[in-house]
């Protein structure tokens, strides 16, 4: 079976492709799966809590300026300089001297005050947690103007209530944040490499040998074969030689 005029001259191409010759490219689409940018500040927020110390409560806030640039990180911790193998993690004891209350500083606080700009007004806040009313104060006080948090567990204790309150006038905007996937995984493991152009001329094409006693048939359509694919190792006919080539050049 002979090629057809175009398959044949795809295929004499093929055969005498310069080692430089640029391979096809084929259009590549973007990923679909990315993250929004709420959810990618929000997960910021929630990787950072990670190093919080806390053992029962793990809070962490971003900051983010107008051209969506971090400006600031922080979690809940005691401050620096204090150890925290000595001062107290419970939340409830005889005396309010030891419990942590009196000693941590809140998520917020250490992102306002750990920002790398000289100013957060006009920034927003991805909090985990809505802010009580002592970081209320600092975030009005520091010119944030939008709050994304994700969870308002404590919404009707006093201190959230007056928290809200010092917000609202303030004229802070509060937005509660549902993300649009449960959990988020992040894979260490480099991927492996794509395969370079200099990779993908390895799938030459050479002539096949016939042997009359066993032919070889084309993977195409089984008619006798003419030449062997040495990227997947397969014998093809003329017709659909330049097809399997092709392939190659747009994996």
């Amino acid at each position: 079976m002979s090629a057809p005029p175009k398959r044949k001259r795809d295929m004499e191409i093929a055969m005498n492709e310069s080692e430089d010759t640029p391979p096809q490219i084929a259009k590549v689409q973007k990923r679909q799966d990315y993250l929004s940018w709420d959810d990618y500040f929000m997960s910021v927020a929630f990787l950072s809590s990670m190093r919080s110390k806390d053992p029962s409560t793990q809070v962490g806030a971003c900051i983010v300026n107008e051209e969506k640039k971090i400006v600031g990180i922080g979690y809940n911790g005691f401050p620096n300089g204090c150890d925290d193998d000595l001062l107290p993690w419970a939340r409830q004891a005889d005396s309010p001297l030891d419990t942590k209350y009196p000693y941590v500083c809140h998520a917020e606080m250490n992102a306002i005050l750990n920002k790398n700009a000289t100013s957060v007004k006009g920034c927003t806040i991805y909090v985990a947690l809505f802010p009580c009313n002592e970081c209320a104060k600092l975030i009005i006080q520091s010119g944030i103007t939008r709050v994304i948090y994700y969870s308002d567990k404590y919404h009707d204790e006093w201190t959230f209530v007056a928290s809200r309150r010092l917000l609202n006038m303030a004229k802070v905007t509060c937005i509660q944040h549902e993300m649009k996937t449960t959990s988020l995984t992040i894979n260490f493991t480099s991927p492996p490499p794509p395969s370079t152009p200099a990779e993908r001329r390895k799938h030459r094409l050479r002539p096949l040998v016939h042997d009359d006693n066993n032919p070889s048939r084309c993977h195409g359509c089984r008619a006798t074969c003419e030449f062997l694919c040495e990227g997947c190792n397969q014998p093809f006919c003329g017709a659909h030689l330049a097809d399997c080539y092709l392939d190659h050049l747009h994996t």
